[in-house]
């Protein structure tokens, strides 16, 4: 059986965001953070609002106590790219925010929330 019929298939955003969201189910952030990094850096496939939030989710539920470093982190670089015009459908909206939340709340930190997200969360679409 040949297969030069699938030479020119690639997986899409909705292929890598089941991928990311099975990592996440799995506890594995640090691989649902990498294939997130791996659609950014694909010039055929671009991640959406679904990509970042799997991700965040991921860590939030974590046993890593660096949970809402990374969860930060994620939401500097989505709002950074948003501001771009690559990726202007990346506008963080109120569950981003929540999970963000989620990850400090989880480890006894929701004193930490930046207040900054505290008030995008009243603002978001």
């Amino acid at each position: 059986a040949s297969t030069s019929h699938y030479q020119d298939v690639a997986p899409d955003t909705i292929t890598y965001n089941t991928l990311i969201n099975a990592y996440a189910r799995r506890g594995r952030a640090q691989e649902a953070e990498e294939l997130l990094r791996a659609m950014l850096n694909s010039p055929r496939v671009e991640p959406n609002v679904l990509s970042f939030n799997c991700v965040m989710n991921a860590w939030s539920k974590s046993d890593s106590d660096d949970a809402p470093d990374h969860c930060q982190r994620l939401l500097s670089d989505m709002m950074e790219l948003a501001c771009s015009t690559k990726y202007k459908d990346l506008e963080p909206d109120e569950t981003v925010y929540r999970t963000v939340v989620d990850a400090y709340k989880r480890r006894g930190r929701g004193s930490e929330v930046p207040k900054e997200i505290l008030r995008q969360i009243v603002n978001a679409p």
